[in-house]
């Protein structure tokens, strides 16, 4: 249920923006992949250094291919790039007097690089053997999606483009149910969960009707699972996906509390908000910008346990779970087990 009156500015947000737009652009892709389209966003929120934003975007060119970055698709993850790319089009598109016709018209040319009907569900050049993992399917799938979905509403009568005669929208929505039923593979995933967050809340922002629900519905289950597993915008899951944040012991580092923290900086009433720790601020740059706000009952556990619970989240037949007990003012979580490097889980 929804039936907060959020805050429609909050000055957490506003000095966070207002940070990243004053912020100088880095060379492409080297550093800037993921910064620079956020540095673009935050100064066309804020109005300052339009020519200047547009003419960068102007001279951009790809500088990758989409999908899973490994030795035989070493040029991987312009999706990164790209889903965020798509939110600049679609939050400002339709204003000339931000984003130049001529900008718009070279985003969508050349930067939105996935378009019409071919769903990939492998890994790149894994001849057929490999899953793509959620994150670069819902940033790729989910561009490719959008950017038809854009030349539809403006104009284009092409086929290819058509969503619904090209599979894609069928496929985007099988593909929100399978993860709702079978939730994540990189649970808890530093840094992955911060980008399957940005590629659903690219589709419960621009999508139709259909797949915006699925959208919120699996944000709300996401959502919900880090509400009972965190007190106050800390969380310390017992176990997570990748080796190489094993040793991280910040309570508030995750890239899920970031966008928990923007967030809750909108709520009616004010709550204390953490500073940003570990790389978690651009991600609270997309919470600001898109329209996705948790259910109720999500911000209320996060910050009041009532008379307590116990429970178990699951991650699959053989897996252990994660444990999490609480009471009032208490949060304690446990499980989790070392199965092998191979699992990619770090217990």
């Amino acid at each position: 249920a929804r039936t907060l009156a959020w805050q429609t500015q909050s000055a957490f947000a506003r000095d966070l923006l207002a940070t990243w737009a004053a912020k100088p652009l880095r060379n492409w892709p080297a550093q800037g992949r993921g910064e620079n389209p956020r540095i673009l966003l935050a100064r066309l929120i804020h109005r300052v250094q339009i020519p200047e934003t547009n003419q960068h975007l102007q001279q951009l060119r790809p500088w990758g291919t989409t999908g899973s970055s490994w030795w035989l698709n070493r040029h991987g993850d312009y999706d990164f790039s790209l889903a965020l790319l798509t939110t600049l089009l679609w939050q400002f598109g339709d204003q000339p007097d931000l984003l130049y016709p001529q900008t718009r018209d070279h985003l969508l040319a050349v930067l939105l690089t996935e378009d019409g009907g071919g769903f990939r569900a492998k890994a790149p050049r894994s001849l057929g053997l490999v899953n793509e993992t959620e994150n670069h399917l819902l940033m790729t799938e989910g561009s490719r999606y959008l950017k038809n979905r854009w030349l539809r509403l403006y104009g284009d009568p092409s086929p290819r483009f058509d969503n619904e005669a090209n599979g894609m929208e069928a496929r985007l929505l099988r593909l929100l149910a399978e993860l709702q039923a079978g939730t994540l593979f990189e649970f808890n995933s530093q840094p992955y969960i911060g980008y399957t967050l940005l590629g659903l809340l690219n589709l419960e922002a621009y999508a139709s009707e259909a797949v915006r629900q699925a959208a919120r519905s699996l944000l709300d289950e996401l959502n919900w699972t880090y509400a009972l597993g965190s007190y106050a915008l800390r969380h310390y899951p017992p176990f997570r996906r990748r080796y190489e944040y094993a040793s991280m012991t910040l309570l508030a580092a995750g890239y899920q509390t970031a966008f928990m923290k923007t967030w809750a900086s909108f709520l009616p009433e004010p709550v204390a908000i953490p500073p940003f720790q570990r790389g978690g601020e651009p991600h609270g740059v997309v919470a600001a910008l898109l329209p996705y706000r948790p259910a109720d009952e999500v911000m209320q556990v996060i910050f009041d346990k009532g008379a307590g619970y116990f429970v178990q989240l699951g991650h699959g037949p053989g897996a252990t779970p994660e444990i999490y007990s609480a009471g009032p003012g208490f949060l304690l979580s446990a499980g989790g087990a070392h199965r092998g490097r191979g699992s990619l889980i770090v217990a």
